[in-house]
């Protein structure tokens, strides 16, 4: 009778210590597959919104070397009516600025000057397209050198 229940104790831990590792294990794959689809989708929405400012800095790029400044806004409003529709609503502002640290021209709310020379400062560089944190953990700046575009998208 002692064997019977010494072995059915021994059987109830090892069943229990058994459960106890088959769900650390589950909560572990669990875990790595959330943090392998949530990066996949970061660096989906990373190069979804380099595109953007991309695209918005090739659209302006001409007008910009002719010193038809007037041609900007209305693309710079087309670039944000467009997000505005589309499901995704990244864009909250864009601004066009010159070599001489002026703003060319901008839609939505840009920030202040002395926020907006920050930010410009905080993207200067040499790439394509150049990334930085914003306000938010969500926000981010984009810019690109090319012709001086500064976007604020929210991921």
């Amino acid at each position: 009778m002692k064997l019977l229940l010494a072995t059915s104790i021994v059987v109830a831990v090892a069943l229990g210590v058994s459960t106890w590792f088959s769900q650390a294990t589950i909560d572990d794959i669990i875990d790595s597959q959330l943090k392998l689809a949530r990066d996949t989708r970061e660096g989906s929405i990373r190069r979804e919104s380099d595109l953007a400012v991309e695209a918005v800095a090739n659209a302006v790029a001409l007008p910009l070397v002719q010193n038809t400044y007037a041609d900007i806004p209305p693309l710079l409003a087309s670039a944000l009516k467009h997000d505005e529709s589309s499901s995704d609503k990244r864009m909250q502002w864009l601004a066009v600025i010159d070599n001489d640290h002026q703003v060319v021209a901008s839609a939505g709310k840009v920030p202040g000057g002395a926020e907006l020379a920050k930010l410009q400062a905080s993207i200067a560089t040499t790439k394509a397209v150049s990334r930085v944190a914003a306000a938010s953990p969500t926000e981010w700046v984009y810019g690109t050198r090319s012709c001086s575009t500064t976007s604020r998208s929210a991921s």
